[in-house]
């Protein structure tokens, strides 16, 4: 009789772990926490599929968007009625002639404005993302929204005085030249150097907690850097000849002053390519710039072999 009393007990003990561990998950795995990404964006390739992958793969619940020089862009963000929040600029109104420097000031007022139209709105976390960019989650595609929302879930229960979530990011490298952008599952750790470009993340703002733009790696208020294994930015930078050529045609008129406060070798050596083959002469060194162009997006896809990170990263 004992013996089946010691029985019962356990039994209703380990009922009841399992009652609490599965509604300690249910909290974690909450559908409810609602997500966003804020983005300024212009001409880019494949932005149906990054808008596409966002929305209805990952399952974000809004996306704020400013969208410069790319009125064409509105019939694709018309099909996510209510899904999208968007204002046009024209390229009269944007100073282009020293982009890369007044960007920020840009970013800075789309991002504030997103974190109050999020807050208002009920957004637990704000993506700060650009259409060169996915958020991917290292998750088996069947579970992939749920572990998205886990993940940055353990991380506002663990700490409930945070601000902003910390991601790292990883550049792709391509097979080949192609007129898509999301065509690779390699990429560098540029944690670990070789990067073409940024290496220090991007983060999501916890906007009911008052986060704002600091920067545009990060967000205010207390920070946690979510491990590699769960969510990284893939970031596919200059992904086609075409981009490339086009992003830093917008910014060869950047005098020489100018060009030394901008820390990327590759973005000075390209605008100065940029510079030297324009107009007439474009003709003639047309085949230089795609050299150029292969030689530092292309290439270290053969050469740096081992070195590379493979992720099951979302294909066009």
């Amino acid at each position: 009789m004992i013996c089946k009393n010691i029985i019962f007990i356990s039994i209703i003990i380990l009922l009841f772990t399992v009652i609490i561990t599965n509604k300690t998950n249910i909290e974690n795995f909450s559908p409810l926490a609602k997500i966003a990404i804020v983005s300024m964006v212009t001409i880019h390739p494949d932005f149906d599929f990054w808008l596409e992958y966002h929305l209805n793969t990952l399952g974000i619940d809004h996306i704020f968007l400013r969208v410069e020089d790319s009125p064409q862009y509105k019939e694709i963000i018309d099909k996510y009625p209510n899904r999208i929040t968007a204002t046009y600029h024209s390229k009269k109104d944007i100073d282009t002639k020293h982009n890369y420097l007044t960007i920020m000031d840009r970013q800075k007022e789309n991002v504030n404005s997103a974190c109050d139209k999020a807050k208002e709105m009920g957004i637990d976390f704000l993506f700060h993302c650009d259409a060169d960019e996915l958020i991917h989650v290292v998750s088996p595609n069947h579970s992939i929204r749920q572990n998205f929302r886990k993940y940055l879930n353990q991380a506002k229960e663990n700490d409930d005085s945070l601000g902003c979530i910390h991601f790292k990011n990883f550049e792709a490298v391509f097979p080949k030249m192609s007129e898509k952008c999301f065509t690779t599952n390699k990429f560098i750790d540029c944690k670990k150097g070789r990067c073409l470009s940024y290496a220090n993340g991007k983060s999501c703002g916890l906007v009911q907690n008052g986060a704002r733009f600091k920067g545009p790696h990060y967000f205010s208020g207390k920070n946690y850097n979510m491990p590699d294994n769960k969510i990284v930015i893939l970031h596919y930078d200059s992904c086609t000849y075409k981009q490339w050529n086009t992003k830093f045609n917008l910014l060869k008129d950047t005098d020489a002053e100018k060009l030394k406060k901008i820390p990327f070798p590759f973005y000075k050596n390209s605008i100065r390519k940029l510079k030297e083959c324009s107009g007439e002469e474009e003709k003639v060194c047309k085949n230089d710039l795609r050299n150029y162009f292969k030689e530092q997006k292309i290439d270290n896809y053969y050469k740096l072999g081992s070195k590379l990170v493979d992720f099951d990263a979302p294909k066009i």
